[in-house]
């Protein structure tokens, strides 16, 4: 739900569509590859409001913000996180108004720091359990949770890393 109690939910293959309260349609956001104002997103997989008012989308083909007013889409060309207009993306956390976390394509999960435009990826290579990851979240202190396949991992705002496995008693 935006600042202007829209709902904006994704479909499976119609896009995202945006609602008002009588849950009327206003918008149908359709990938068509040829505006500029379509998203890249074909088969978009999670909503999210952002902590600068935006809608962010990801999916098929990366991430994605919508402008709340105009509707108009960034695809973010020219930052690092273009690098995944080619790939899926899911799901999306923000752990505060300069922090992205993101999972890709089982890649692991990245960190993009929107004020630097700096991206960090963690993965099996450093420490998580796996790099298929069906969830994120986060605490009150931005330890960040990983939920994958063979396990759970929380990354610390210091550079630790736990894991949770069956080894360690998870069911």
């Amino acid at each position: 739900i935006d600042n202007n109690n829209r709902i904006w939910a994704t479909t499976r293959d119609r896009g995202i569509i945006v609602l008002n309260e009588n849950l009327q349609l206003i918008r149908q956001i359709e990938y068509t590859g040829t505006s500029t104002n379509s998203p890249k997103i074909s088969r978009p997989a999670r909503v999210v409001m952002g902590p600068d008012g935006n809608i962010w989308s990801c999916g098929g083909n990366g991430i994605i913000r919508i402008d709340t007013s105009t509707f108009s889409v960034d695809t973010f060309g020219g930052t690092p996180l273009s690098r995944f207009s080619n790939r899926y993306c899911a799901p999306v956390l923000f752990t505060d108004k300069n922090n992205l976390w993101f999972a890709s394509s089982r890649s692991g999960v990245f960190h993009y720091n929107l004020l630097s435009q700096s991206l960090d990826s963690f993965n099996t290579k450093n420490g998580l359990v796996s790099n298929a990851i069906f969830d994120l979240n986060c605490d009150k202190m931005k330890n960040v949770y990983v939920g994958t396949i063979a396990g759970l991992n929380i990354l610390f705002p210091d550079g630790r890393i736990k894991s949770f496995t069956q080894k360690d008693g998870l069911l």
